[in-house]
């Protein structure tokens, strides 16, 4: 039963072959129903992008494992009904706009926290890897008054900004790493005490965490993974390619 945090993209490239390959392993391993299993996508939607965008990460699964997708849209402004989450065999959560995918699951913290503590397996891509930590990172582009990102990641957010997350993970994680220079933004965290560990995932990589042992962590797919830590003197940044 494991958490899969993916720092960005969608699984319709080769590289994903790996990631998807033990997210299957996982929710069969796991599966409660009889017959085809049942996973949980949630997606934003905002005038149809919602629908849009579904076979960009419902396909590549789908051919992976015979499955019933059930679609679960998230909406401006909408609480998700909790039930969306019930009975399942697996939780997929997109990317898009940060703040928006937490405020819509908010209400659905405490039903994913429970799927996942019985072993159901959580898929994040993007936003929702940066959500399901329990401090997790929303956005911002300067840090004290300073600038440490660039804005096009800030999510429409000055400050660094944190929520209450689905609290699936004790450490926060950042997104786009290498590809969208968020690193800095990853080292701002823990340098202000924000947090005490950032993990900053490139795309077209995924953190594979034990859900019942979060300190047992693996690394799949292409890029990099930048944990930054500290001491009592310096900010440590350890770098992590796939096992």
């Amino acid at each position: 039963m494991s958490i899969f945090l993916v720092g960005g993209g969608v699984p319709d490239t080769p590289v994903y072959e790996p990631i998807l390959d033990a997210f299957v392993q996982d929710v069969l391993e796991n599966r409660t129903h009889e017959g085809e299993p049942i996973l949980a996508l949630a997606l934003f939607d905002y005038e149809g992008s919602g629908q849009h965008f579904l076979p960009a990460y419902s396909t590549p699964i789908e051919e992976h494992i015979p499955c019933q997708i059930r679609p679960v849209y998230l909406r401006l402004g909408r609480p998700t009904d909790p039930a969306s989450f019930e009975n399942v065999d697996g939780i997929i959560v997109c990317g898009g706009p940060t703040p928006e995918y937490l405020a819509s699951l908010r209400t659905c913290a405490e039903t994913i926290r429970g799927a996942v503590n019985r072993g159901i397996p959580y898929m994040g891509f993007s936003a929702g890897a940066m959500i399901a930590p329990r401090n997790a990172l929303i956005g911002g582009y300067f840090s004290d008054g300073i600038e440490i990102c660039s804005e096009e990641s800030s999510e429409n957010l000055k400050e660094i900004a944190f929520a209450d997350g689905l609290g699936l993970t004790p450490f926060t994680v950042e997104v786009h790493a290498a590809q969208a220079g968020t690193l800095g933004r990853a080292i701002a965290t823990v340098e202000r005490n924000l947090t005490e560990m950032t993990m900053a995932i490139d795309e077209d990589t995924a953190v594979v965490v034990e859900s019942a042992n979060p300190s047992n962590l693996k690394v799949l797919g292409a890029g990099h993974v930048w944990v930054v830590t500290r001491n009592a003197e310096s900010i440590n940044v350890e770098l992590r390619t796939s096992n």
